[in-house]
């Protein structure tokens, strides 16, 4: 009897701790998708006959943006997030800061080819859609959002860091400041001004940047800069493979995620099927749906969080039961959240257009979203998969399930069926539950001891950090001295920031 009342006592307490954390992470996550996704709602409350055309054009603009800077912010973040929270749970110190000022170079390099592709967004909607109006206005729009694209991601990596370290609810602060300046300054622009699509992107522009600024002024001037500081010095440009593949691995991932939502509605609604009205209504439902798929990912970074820092306290029993309590409550907190977003199907339709006909088309696609967010018990999984190192594994599921069955699906359905915007949703559901089945089968068919194991070997003192640095970088006496000076240490994100920005300038400027 004793034990019983323990054990409840013990499942109760690990529910309450895991809601500690995912709710805030989940809230952080769902607002940070409102960030983008106001425009959407500003727009079309405001384009009147021209609704169709502009939240088509919104809508590729926001998928180019999506497909190539989100998967990489993304990757780049949940690296922070699985090998931050291992080092963390193993109290490997210095490992943190590593990894967190290694994340930090590694997003300033990675801008200079995500602008080179998102300047070409123009060229490239007109090739495939043939028409000017739909690529200028999209075009326009990633043109813009470049110049904020430095910010996100600097923002994006020091929210997962700060959640990685357990602070979970001052990166909820950050963006709700954010998003209440992105609403004002799109309000501003879109109505006042009659800037539209362009407006959109300046007031998205303006607010990342001010998150970026509270983030790291809040790493900064916290005990956290001092409990993790790491110098920069020549270690972070040497023994790449080590901590890279992580990043790879999960940049890929989230791409496989992205892409069937995204890319293929648009070549299957928009190019083979050409009806702009669906498209436009599929634009909506996916700016719903990313939503709160980013709040199903924000759990799903809670349960990598919690499962890494028992992996990396070497507690795989402890870590195993908190999987299965995780996916467990939740599936039940989708279920809740699908059926208010039922109940609100109609008042939600209205808030994004003033065109009636269009609301009554929208409420009833919006009412077939809701069995789709069923599946998002997936992410929370695939935050398990990261945290034991099998994101690879995750991955290549996803591929098969989701990209190379998804598009024969998506294509012969959109053919063949009136409602097209509905049958996306139904095919992906159907591909995801596979995805999910078999990860699960994957994950307690495993020895969670061998991955206490793989995870250790993440976070042991003998790693890169102490490391002498490759040959090639051991004579290179002036970049110890820049890296590791107190001038550089001390401005080393205002320098990120301005060489991003410096590129991007110089592309636009040869273009």
């Amino acid at each position: 009897m004793k034990f019983e009342v323990r054990k409840i006592n013990w499942i109760l307490e690990e529910i309450v701790f895991l809601l500690v954390l995912a709710i805030p992470v989940s809230v952080e996550c769902f607002t940070e998708g409102l960030h983008m996704k106001v425009s959407n709602i500003l727009i079309g409350r405001s384009s009147g006959n021209n609704i169709e055309i502009l939240l088509s054009a919104l809508f590729i603009g926001q998928t180019a943006t999506s497909l190539i800077s989100y998967p990489i912010a993304e990757g780049i973040a949940l690296y922070v997030n699985i090998l931050c929270s291992q080092a963390y749970g193993a109290k490997q110190y210095k490992l943190v800061g590593f990894y967190f000022h290694r994340a930090l170079l590694m997003a300033t390099l990675v801008c200079f080819p995500v602008f080179t592709i998102l300047i070409s967004v123009r060229p490239i909607v007109y090739l495939i859609f043939q028409d000017w109006e739909l690529a200028e206005y999209s075009g326009s729009y990633t043109d813009i959002l470049c110049f904020g694209y430095p910010a996100y991601l600097y923002y994006k990596i020091g929210i997962r860091f700060l959640q990685a370290l357990n602070i979970v609810w001052a990166p909820v602060l950050y963006l709700l400041i954010g998003i209440t300046l992105n609403g004002i300054i799109q309000y501003i622009l879109i109505f006042q001004y009659n800037t539209n699509i362009q407006g959109a992107a300046a007031g998205y522009v303006i607010s990342n940047y001010l998150v970026a600024v509270l983030v790291f002024s809040h790493i900064q001037l916290s005990h956290v800069h001092k409990t993790i500081s790491h110098e920069w010095g020549t270690e972070l440009i040497s023994d790449w493979y080590h901590t890279s593949k992580y990043a790879i691995s999960t940049i890929i991932q989230t791409l496989v995620s992205s892409a069937p939502l995204a890319i293929l509605p648009i070549l299957a609604i928009g190019v083979f099927a050409n009806d702009k009205r669906q498209l436009a209504i599929y634009s909506i439902l996916y700016s719903i749906g990313w939503v709160f798929c980013l709040g199903a990912m924000g759990f799903s970074s809670a349960m990598t969080v919690r499962v890494g820092n028992l992996l990396g306290a070497d507690n795989p029993r402890r870590a195993k039961k908190i999987t299965i309590l995780g996916i467990v409550v939740g599936q039940l907190l989708l279920t809740l959240i699908n059926l208010v977003l039922l109940s609100i199907s109609e008042p939600l339709s209205h808030l994004f257009t003033t065109d009636t006909d269009f609301a009554k088309e929208l409420k009833w696609n919006i009412m077939w979203l809701s069995f789709f967010l069923n599946c998002m018990s997936n992410y929370i999984i695939q935050g398990v998969m990261n945290a034991c190192c099998k994101q690879r594994i995750h991955t290549a599921l996803k591929f098969i399930f989701q990209i190379f069955l998804g598009t024969i699906a998506t294509f012969l359905l959109v053919n063949f069926v009136e409602w097209k915007a509905q049958s996306i949703f139904v095919q992906y559901t159907i591909n995801t539950a596979f995805v999910m089945v078999i990860d699960l089968f994957i994950l307690f068919c495993s020895d969670w001891r061998k991955i206490a194991s793989v995870v250790k070997t993440n976070t042991e003192t003998n790693t890169s950090t102490e490391k002498e640095p490759q040959r090639i970088f051991q004579n290179l006496t002036l970049i110890k001295l820049i890296l590791s000076s107190k001038a550089f240490i001390l401005s080393r994100y205002l320098i990120c920031l301005a060489v991003s920005i410096t590129g991007f300038t110089t592309i636009l400027v040869l273009r």
